[in-house]
């Protein structure tokens, strides 16, 4: 939805929850197997083999990506597949 802002996934700072500490292992997960992916294949992964690779549901995938963008670590085109990318400089 166009200009509601929605809040991170995880807070900035110290984990203030152990489900904060369980998200931040999740999205390291995804961006370790983006960055593998990519780097064996010379291409990026499709959603769904993210999906199947990190043991995740397409809609989990969906909002860890958006977290990884938000963060900086990836970008993305929508609607063009296997634009995910990791960011320079990561």
């Amino acid at each position: 939805m166009k200009g509601v802002q929605r809040q991170p996934l995880v807070r900035q700072g110290l984990f203030s929850t152990m489900t904060d500490l369980i998200i931040q292992q999740k999205l390291n997960m995804m961006y370790g197997f983006i960055q593998d992916y990519t780097a064996r294949r010379g291409f990026s992964p499709s959603l769904r083999e993210i999906a199947a690779g990190c043991d995740l549901s397409l809609n989990s995938v969906f909002r860890y990506l958006r977290e990884l963008e938000a963060q900086g670590r990836v970008t993305r085109i929508p609607g063009q597949a296997r634009s995910v990318r990791v960011a320079s400089g990561m």
